[in-house]
Parts: C-alpha cells; structure tokens; sequence
C-alpha cells in the first residue's frame, strides 16, 4: 500500500515539476515548416516508417528526422543511413523542439514525442483498421472511461494529454472507419482525411515497391520458401489476459500440422504480435515446414510473397484485402472468452470478415487440406473492401495535407 501511494506521488510530481513545464516551454521555440518529425517508439515500422521512407525518397524540399527512444535502435537505423536520433539525446531534444511537423502511427506519448509537440502540426497515422473497440468506446480504456465521469474526469485530464491534444491530421482509410475513429478519439470529423496507409502503398503500387527494400533483407524471401508449393503465415492476435498462454488453449497438433505440410511440399510462417513473449512458441526449430519468424520483423515486405493468411482479430487481414488471388482463414478458437475477457468487438465479426472462418484445429488441418479456403464470397469481399477501404476516386495525397496543413502550399 505504501509503495503504491509512493508510485502515486512520484508519477504526479513528475508530470508537473518535468512534462509539463517541458511541454510549455515547447511553445516558445522556433519551429521550421519542413522539418518532418516521425516516431514509432523503440523500432522503425507501421506507417510512420513507409511514409518516412516516401517522404526522403520523393520529396527532397523536406528535411524528415527520425526519433527513437532505444538507444542500440538509434544506432541500427544510423548504420542503415536514416537520419536518427534517440530522443534525449542533445540533437534528439533539438530536433523534437524545432521540427513543424510531428508524425507518428501512435499516441505521441508512446514514441517519446509529446512533451515536446508545442506549436508543431500533428499527424496521426494510427496502425490498423481495428476490429476491435478503441480508446473512448472500449471498456477497456481505463483513462477513455475515467475522463468521461464527470466526477473523476477533472483529476485524470491532466495525465492523459495524449488523449486531449487532437490531432491536426488524423488518418483514416474510407467513410466508415472515419465515422468510426471519430467516436473513438472524439476527434472532430473534419480533422480526417482519407487515404491509403503508407504501409499499404508497396502492396498496391508497383512504381514504390521498391521502398520497403531500403531497409529489409531479401534473405527471408529468397531463404524461407525456396521451392515451396505454397507459403501460409499463422498472425494471431495478442490477448490482453493471456499474453503467455493463449496459443496452448487453441489446441494446435503441431506434428500433425508439420506432416500435411511436408506432404503438401508447403511452407507454415509464425508471427506473433511483438508484445507476445518469444517463449511462447519455443519449440519449433526441428519443424522442417514451420518457420517462426522474429516477433519485431516487419512482416509487410514478406506479404506479398503469402498465399494463406491465417489470424483471428488481428487487422492485418484489411491490409491483405489489398492483395489479389490470396486467401484467408480466421482461426478464432476462443471467440467467446476474447470477446468478454479481452476486448469488445468494433464490427460485427462474421459480416465483415473476407474469408473462412474456422473454429476447432481440426476444421483448420481440413481447410488447408482440402484448400477449402478458396470458396469465398466474391461479391461480399469487394463490398467490404470498399466498405473499409473506400473508392479511389474519394481518396486524398497524404503528403500534399500534410504540406497544406504545414502551411508549406
């Protein structure tokens, strides 16, 4: 009880003796408009990376700056030629209270940029289309709920300034999910623009995809699956209360598995989220057919090149919709308990899934058995595409709002 109070004490004297008067003082300095700030926290991925990447490959007038707050990643990213640095460090702390534009696929205080945003733009790329409740309308969101009571909503607003300061761009992908995101973030419907993820773009647009390629390997493209008939990759989401465990309840005959796909000549890739503890699937290296990826791999370069996506709720599948003649299994073993334990679902979950849905390991060796995969609902798929992620026609350039709201044109 005493060192709770302790941790109490010490979180509130450090939010107003050092983020705020930091955060205040982030107004006073000189910002320069096409000086580009992008973040994602201790690795370079999601969206910030890919529109970082567009942004030094395409548009040279704007100076973009990387900032990470792992110090061995910093030095990763700076061998591989990004302009990084690690955010307290001296030319980290100058860049964040100089730069015009801040730019991150998550909440600012999570990639170490908040306190430092001041007059700075802010862009929020966010990182997926969710199946699943968000901030305000989940009930999971402690500081979502707590700052709508009105009796305790005073006491919390100082500590979640993340969820106060609104984005100047919040980025959705179609009509719904702009609906949508606004109920989540009670951001204004008017501060959304709707366009394609940057991670998305290589998947979809042959002339950069190529960008990727400035940071990834090759070896697991050319290595992995080599003289394979067919690749599948099994992304199951994280529960949030079974973050170890989860993977033994869904019951998976891992040499039964092994053996269809020795028989198939097929390959079975393994991602886990990368909050999921690598222990957890420890006990795959004498499967000659099962693959277990790095947990912090960045899975887009490799998407192209699966035939099979299989997952749960995880909203890698809209982002797969992108890809054409692929196929997709949903494997959600313990939907009951994830629904009510974990998280409540944004979308009802059979109306606006785009492929099979399995229930039992069982049902899953038979679908990659018998390709059963393969019986979809054509007309449905190009409805939910279009319902998540809209028409062309209505889409807008990312970069050219950013510059707009920049005030560079």
């Amino acid at each position: 009880m005493i060192f709770k109070i302790v941790r109490k004490v010490k979180t509130v004297l450090t939010y107003f003796l050092v983020y705020y008067p930091i955060y205040f003082f982030s107004f006073l300095t000189p910002r320069k408009k096409n000086r580009w700030v992008f973040g994602n926290g201790k690795a370079m991925s999601d969206n910030a990376k890919y529109l970082y990447l567009d942004v030094t490959k395409n548009h040279k007038e704007i100076e973009s700056i990387w900032i990470c707050t792992n110090k061995l990643e910093t030095q990763k990213l700076i061998n591989k030629g990004v302009d990084a640095y690690y955010y307290l460090s001296i030319r980290g702390i100058y860049y964040l209270l100089t730069g015009g534009v801040f730019i991150a696929s998550h909440y600012l205080h999570e990639v170490g940029m908040m306190w430092a945003l001041g007059r700075a733009k802010y862009i929020n790329l966010w990182h997926g289309i969710p199946l699943k409740n968000l901030a305000y309308k989940t009930s999971s969101e402690v500081s979502g709920n707590k700052m709508m009571s009105s009796r305790l909503g005073f006491i919390y607003r100082p500590f979640n300034l993340h969820l106060l300061r609104k984005p100047d761009i919040f980025l959705s992908t179609s009509a719904t999910i702009t609906k949508y995101f606004s109920e989540c973030f009670r951001v204004p419907m008017g501060q959304f623009i709707e366009a394609d993820y940057p991670r998305c773009k290589p998947l979809t647009d042959k002339k950069n995809a190529s960008i990727p390629q400035l940071l990834e390997s090759n070896d697991l493209i050319e290595g992995y699956w080599h003289s394979r008939r067919k690749t599948s990759i099994y992304m199951p989401t994280m529960r949030d209360s079974r973050e170890e465990n989860y993977l033994s309840e869904a019951m998976i005959d891992w040499k039964k598995l092994q053996e269809l796909l020795e028989q198939k000549n097929d390959l079975l890739l393994l991602k886990l989220h990368p909050r999921t503890p690598m222990s957890a699937l420890s006990a795959f290296s004498n499967f000659k057919n099962i693959k277990l990826l790095p947990n912090q791999l960045d899975i887009y370069p490799l998407l192209p090149h699966i035939d099979v996506l299989i997952t749960d709720y995880s909203s890698i599948f809209f982002d797969y919709m992108h890809l054409k003649d692929k196929h997709t299994i949903f494997f959600p073993f313990d939907y009951e308990q994830y629904v009510s334990k974990d998280r409540d679902l944004a979308f009802d979950y059979d109306e606006n899934i785009n492929g099979i849905r399995v229930n039992t390991f069982d049902e899953l060796l038979d679908s990659l058995k018998t390709e059963s995969y393969k019986n979809i609902d054509i007309e449905k798929n190009k409805a939910l595409y279009e319902k998540f992620w809209g028409k062309p026609e209505d889409k807008k350039d990312l970069i050219a709002e950013i510059k707009r709201v920049a005030g560079l044109i």
